[in-house]
């Protein structure tokens, strides 16, 4: 095929021409071979060499090949907690789903750059943060919750909260419906024998007077029964917002969230607590309210609060475990068995009351006492709870440990009011009325049903002997 010189060229023409043309004369059919050969050689090495080096830009653009080619000494990828709720939700980085693995905070490693993380988690609206590996070289919109200096951890944790206030009005009010309805199913009764004590800490609540003991830091108001009572016990959501003393120090929020709504656990709170696929574990704040009526139905008292300290904060952190099926949500009250800080709301109470009368116990042989509280449940909520304290004096076990054995201090809280058991919890808290026989033999009683106690022990510090 020629170009004859000047004309124009036209590349939609296809001229056919006979494969013999141009071949050079007297040439045998396998010296033509080797003519082809030799002169098409160097279009052939310019070829290969661009197709090699479009398969290097290939290679370069792919991030483990990247990854394989870092400069010596300079880490490639990096590894992060992942921290989100509701658990059944997915997780998207750059666009492409991640298989999260179901163990507690799983690790999720991340290349150098930039990625787009995104949680996806019905009926909760997708949150999207932007992350730049390593964390702290770029612009970062992902909630990293800070970890106190306390746990030692030194992990990074991305959070993806389940925040109820980002759902939608409607599903926010079925949930908050389904986790009343939770609670009410937690409510009980027991009868108050004739001059059994009840609190009654409410202003002009009741027609049996409350009689108050004034300490130096606290009022206890209380008052007995002059006849049998039915005493009904039940559990009120607390989804109010306004500061309050047991809130001081950030106590009811987390990352921004107000957990008298809902909180979830962090990672750095609880690293190795059991993750379900299906259930969120969240935490709430509820109230212990108390209705005292007589047999034929008059009320003596309502709303008191299951305390006899006058102004003692109401405010009860419960666990729940909730579930979402693609229509409705499921909520049920944690047991103790689910999480190690789940616990009695009746025991928490009466612990909390304990620690606000701590600076109420007299010093007159004053030394510190650590004592080891061992919250043991009633039959119901409603019956109380048993506090079980294990007294032993730090001067005695330090210089001839183990020689003494601890003393035991029984402390019952009923209807609101906290009951001296034995006579080591009477020297130990003199206000305290004193329980009588049939309080003592429920004490007993639960003690046998429960001898292990129904949660851990804490460290309380007392002054007194």
């Amino acid at each position: 095929m020629r170009e004859e010189p000047g004309e124009p060229q036209d590349d939609l023409d296809i001229e056919i021409t006979d494969l013999d043309e141009g071949k050079p004369a007297g040439l045998t059919p396998n010296a033509y071979r080797q003519f082809v050969r030799r002169h098409k050689r160097p279009l052939t090495a310019m070829t290969a060499s661009m197709v090699v080096l479009a398969i290097l830009l290939l290679l370069f653009s792919i991030a483990p090949i990247r990854q394989l080619l870092q400069p010596p000494g300079q880490q490639a990828t990096f590894s992060y907690h992942l921290d989100a709720s509701p658990p059944w939700g997915h997780l998207f980085v750059d666009g492409q789903a991640v298989n999260v693995s179901s163990k507690s905070y799983p690790l999720l490693s991340l290349s150098r750059g930039q990625h787009t993380l995104a949680w996806r988690a019905d009926p909760f609206p997708p949150q999207q943060c932007t992350l730049v590996v390593p964390v702290g070289s770029g612009i970062d919109t992902c909630k990293h919750p800070p970890i106190p200096p306390a746990s030692g951890g030194t992990d990074s944790y991305i959070s993806f909260p389940a925040d109820i206030t980002l759902l939608s009005p409607q599903q926010r009010n079925a949930l908050l419906q389904a986790t009343q309805a939770a609670f009410d199913r937690q409510q009980s009764s027991e009868m108050v024998r004739a001059g059994e004590l009840y609190a009654q800490t409410a202003e002009g609540g009741g027609s049996n007077l409350p009689s108050c003991t004034v300490l130096q830091t606290a009022a206890l108001c209380l008052t007995d029964a002059h006849q049998t009572l039915r005493a009904t016990l039940r559990l009120q959501l607390d989804t109010t917002s306004w500061p309050r003393v047991s809130c001081a120090g950030g106590a009811c929020s987390s990352e921004g969230q107000n957990c008298h709504l809902y909180c979830v656990p962090f990672a750095y709170d609880a690293p190795d607590l059991p993750v379900s696929s299906t259930i969120w574990p969240a935490s709430v704040y509820v109230q212990l309210l108390w209705q005292f009526t007589t047999l034929r139905g008059q009320v003596i008292a309502d709303n008191q609060a299951n305390t006899f300290i006058r102004g003692q904060q109401n405010d009860i952190p419960m666990s729940l475990n909730v579930t979402w099926n693609g229509r409705q949500w499921g909520v049920s009250v944690a047991s103790i068995s689910d999480y190690v800080y789940a616990g009695d709301p009746v025991c928490a109470a009466a612990m909390d009351d304990l620690y606000n009368l701590e600076s109420a116990v007299p010093a007159a042989t004053a030394h510190d006492i650590e004592t080891s509280m061992n919250p043991i449940q009633g039959t119901t909520f409603a019956s109380g709870c048993l506090i079980e304290f294990q007294l032993q004096n730090n001067v005695v076990r330090t210089t001839t440990p183990n020689v003494s054995p601890p003393l035991v201090a029984d402390i019952m809280q009923r209807f609101g009011v906290l009951l001296a058991v034995n006579d080591v919890a009477h020297r130990l808290f003199p206000f305290l009325p004193v329980a009588n026989t049939y309080e003592k033999q429920l004490a007993q009683q639960w003690t046998i049903l429960q001898p292990g106690g129904a949660s851990q022990s804490v460290v309380f510090t007392v002054s007194g002997a």
